[in-house]
C-alpha cells in the first residue's frame, strides 16, 4: 500500500534514494532565497575570471614572498608573505562579487506541445 506522502521512484532513483535524502548544503539552516541574496551564483565568464585571478594572485604573491625572503634572508618573511597571499586570494575569489556576475544566463522558456 502506498500512502499519500510516498512517491513512486524509478529504478535509478531507488538506487540513489539514501543519498538523495541527505542534504549537506547550508539550505538546511537558511532558506534558499536568503542564500541567493547573500551569495548569488556567478556566471560562466565569472568562473573563468575567478580562475584566472586565482592563478595570477597565487603566482605573483608567492614570487614576491620568495623575493622578500631572499632579500631579507629570513624564512619568517617568506611565510608571512605567503599567508598574506592566501588571505588576499580568499577575499578576492570566494565571495561572488558583482564583477563575477556581469553576464547572467538567459534561460529559454519551455514550450508546451
Amino acid at each position: 500500500m502506498q500512502t499519500s506522502k510516498q512517491k513512486n521512484f524509478t529504478k535509478h532513483e531507488q538506487t540513489l534514494l539514501p543519498y538523495k535524502q541527505i542534504d549537506f548544503s547550508f539550505s538546511f539552516f537558511l532558506p534558499m532565497n536568503l542564500l541567493n541574496k547573500i551569495d548569488p551564483p556567478i556566471d560562466y565568464h565569472g568562473q573563468e575570471l575567478a580562475k584566472k585571478l586565482f592563478y595570477l594572485i597565487i603566482y605573483l604573491g608567492y614570487a614576491i614572498s620568495l623575493g622578500v625572503g631572499i632579500i631579507k634572508s629570513d624564512l619568517k618573511y617568506t611565510l608571512f608573505a605567503g599567508i598574506i597571499t592566501v588571505a588576499i586570494c580568499f577575499v578576492v575569489i570566494t565571495p561572488s562579487w558583482r564583477f563575477y556576475r556581469k553576464n547572467p544566463l538567459k534561460f529559454v522558456k519551455v514550450k508546451n506541445e
